[in-house]
């Protein structure tokens, strides 16, 4: 499997609880794709939005950073960078400068993923490294471009995974992007992650479930691997894809990167839409998706099922908890 379009394209969060020798097969077998692998400072709450991540993988013990640092040599070995996420929004100058010490002292940061806010303190605290534009600063609506340029990288998703205008104009200011792939983030969510919270993201899949369908809305939250090749390998204004994926397993994170790498669109039962589409408030009603409708909607192409009454969807919105 060689595929040169993709050569160094795919950022890819840190697994939890990987094993050596397991993350060393998984990157002898994809090194020559994956562009970095990002995770947040080790043992470290305040710089999680997944409380679950904490718990499976970062918590501080000697063990914990000896196998994380063992593992991150392996980075080297592959040629592939290393990204450090600092991109929640209650944590303080001295929070940063205070958790980059056991990683300054053993490791080089190619990357560090940053809110706005934080630019000059990591500037800082990490001179050498490449600076990222964090997709958790909020939506790149009416933002002036040039507040960008300072970055290496600005990372996209959510309304505009499809926006290829927007993409051609950020090009065109010589600003990279990192496209995330596979999140399946609610396109016309009012706040959700950018501080209205949970609540507020629960409340607005039910009400776009209950709108527009569990199939339409997954197939205008997710690029699922046809569409990738189609559409975003070979734009020339795009230069990472990222997968969602630090809390996912490392076999879970192989299945997803190996469907967009073979353009693998095959779905044996509903748990693998997930690879397409990591929302949690989605995920529970999956199994009332039907791949040909999501295919009508995505292509606009009608089958003889597809012409059938919308009989999932019915059924689902019978079943929602209001």
């Amino acid at each position: 499997m060689k595929i040169k379009a993709l050569h160094k394209r795919f950022s890819i969060g840190y697994p939890p609880n990987v094993p050596y020798e397991d993350f060393k097969k998984f990157l002898e077998k994809y090194h020559r794709y994956i562009h970095d692998i990002y995770t947040s400072p080790i043992g470290e709450e305040k710089f999680h939005a997944r409380r679950s991540i904490v718990s499976n993988y970062l918590a501080d013990s000697p063990q914990n950073r000896k196998s994380f640092l063992r593992n991150l040599k392996l980075l080297r070995l592959y040629n592939i960078k290393f990204s450090l996420a600092v991109n929640t929004r209650h944590i303080v100058d001295e929070d940063i400068k205070y958790s980059s010490k056991f990683i300054k002292d053993n490791f080089f940061v190619d990357l560090v993923t940053i809110l706005n806010k934080y630019y000059s303190v990591v500037k800082e605290v990490y001179p050498q490294s490449k600076l990222v534009y964090s997709f958790n600063n909020g939506i790149l609506d009416d933002i002036n471009f040039s507040q960008l340029t300072k970055y290496d990288f600005v990372v996209l998703g959510q309304r505009h995974i499809r926006n290829f205008k927007l993409f051609k104009r950020m090009h065109d200011k010589n600003i990279k992007l990192k496209l995330i792939l596979d999140s399946g983030c609610l396109i016309n969510c009012p706040g959700g992650c950018f501080g209205i919270g949970q609540v507020s993201c629960t409340h607005t899949a039910k009400m776009q479930i209950q709108k527009h369908g569990i199939n339409k809305l997954y197939s205008d939250v997710t690029i699922m691997p046809f569409e990738f090749w189609d559409k975003y390998v070979y734009d020339p204004n795009l230069d990472v894809f990222k997968l969602n994926s630090r809390t996912s397993r490392l076999k879970e994170i192989e299945k997803c990167l190996d469907s967009y790498l073979n353009n693998n669109n095959a779905v044996e039962k509903y748990k693998d839409y997930i690879s397409w589409g990591k929302h949690s408030e989605l995920i529970k009603y999956y199994k009332y998706l039907d791949m040909n409708k999501i295919l009508e909607y995505k292509t606009g192409e009608k089958t003889e099922f597809m012409s059938q009454s919308n009989e999932t969807d019915m059924v689902l919105n019978r079943n929602l908890d209001y």
